[in-house]
């Protein structure tokens, strides 16, 4: 089953995200996880010892995106990893699997 972990501060967002994801395509079970912040998912992914994509924000406390990826990275883990954010600098981290980005809408003005 493949294993998703969802790093975003925003409370509503991820948990948009678990329920788009765990009700995703009947007959497919994905096992998904989530944290607020880079810190707590970097923790989550070494508890369970494998990881086939991590959805990660940018900006959050503790540990942000960045670092996360940066962290992972350094750990040898190559999976890919979907960054959903306003803003992503790919010259910014320094990782051997897949980054794709998505950018989602600034609400902070609304």
């Amino acid at each position: 089953m493949p294993r998703i972990v969802i790093a975003e501060y925003n409370e509503p967002q991820r948990l948009s995200l678990v329920i788009q994801l765990t009700g995703l395509s009947p007959g497919k079970n994905y096992e998904v996880h989530d944290a607020e912040d880079g810190e707590g998912a970097f923790e989550l992914i070494q508890r369970l010892e494998s990881l086939d994509l991590l959805i990660t924000d940018i900006e959050m406390p503790r540990l942000d995106g960045y670092g996360l990826i940066k962290r992972l990275g350094g750990a040898g883990y190559t999976n890919p990893v979907l960054v959903l954010a306003t803003y992503f600098d790919r010259a910014k981290v320094d990782y051997n699997g897949t980054i794709e980005f998505i950018s989602k809408m600034d609400t902070s003005g609304y």
